[in-house]
């Protein structure tokens, strides 16, 4: 629906953030500054949170609840012990306050504290609990080959289209449409035929300078030759006026200019 999508354009140019990541630093900073990294290389130009990145000015409680509340999208990054933190369960509470997206990403990798989803649902507070049961968390991949799956996953889930992507279905919706012109029957093979199509206006300003095509041949030669005469009658009174009519020495260069124009005119038509 375009007018949902442009209300929903209009609310997320309005905030400040397109993510916040909310993570815990003990055991996440090193998977959340590589995401930050391949989150920007995907889509150039996104405006990311991240505690560690942000000036306190406004004290740590009023920063952090303002970046929740002035994002679009509220990233939970879920490794071992996250919600023991007291701010990382405060920020999700933050979020499901203000009704933000939520998009879970899970650490993969125990080493870093990836943990089994079964023994992380023991750790949830009873109030925390449909966040997890009604979300799938998208897995956070650290090896090359699988990386880009995860970046790509979450920019889905965050509603913001990975740049490469959005590019390559322009790319192919443009394919599907001139495929479509230059296989019918027709085969326009012109601007003007294009543009005729669509325009009714265009179609009469064609007319009315010559670019009208026919399909019977004694059609067209009838055009051709009634919008000769046309064309240089006009020129000859153009030509007329310089010497049939006293005017102020302006309007008879604008005569002759008018009366000269006519041959470029008629070899462009010709051509």
């Amino acid at each position: 629906n375009p007018g949902l999508e442009d209300a929903a354009v209009s609310r997320r140019s309005s905030l400040r953030y397109d993510i916040f990541l909310s993570h815990l630093q003990r055991n996440a900073q090193d998977a959340i500054i590589a995401m930050q990294l391949f989150l920007r290389e995907a889509r150039p130009g996104i405006q990311i949170f991240v505690d560690v990145d942000v000036d306190m000015d406004e004290g740590l409680t009023e920063t952090i609840r303002n970046g929740v509340q002035n994002c679009g999208a509220f990233v939970f990054f879920i490794t071992d012990g996250v919600l023991a933190s007291t701010w990382c369960a405060q920020e999700l509470r933050w979020a499901l306050e203000h009704r933000k997206r939520i998009v879970l990403v899970r650490e993969t990798d125990a080493r870093h504290g990836g943990i089994d989803m079964k023994d992380f649902f023991q750790q949830v507070p009873e109030d925390l609990l449909p966040v997890f049961r009604n979300n799938v968390a998208i897995p956070w991949y650290r090896e090359k080959g699988f990386r880009g799956v995860s970046v790509h996953a979450i920019l889905r889930r965050a509603h913001l289209e990975d740049t490469h992507v959005d590019g390559l279905k322009k790319l192919e919706k443009t394919k599907r449409e001139l495929h479509a012109i230059f296989n019918r029957a027709e085969q326009p093979t012109t601007c003007f035929d294009l543009i005729q199509e669509r325009c009714l206006i265009l179609r009469v300003v064609f007319f009315m300078g010559g670019f009208a095509q026919f399909r019977g041949k004694r059609a067209q030669r009838a055009y051709d030759v009634i919008f000769s005469s046309s064309f240089w009658f006009c020129a000859t009174l153009c030509t007329a006026n310089l010497f049939l009519h006293r005017t102020p020495y302006h309007l008879q260069a604008t005569d002759l200019i008018t009366a000269y124009v006519h041959v470029p005119a008629w070899q462009s038509w010709l051509v």
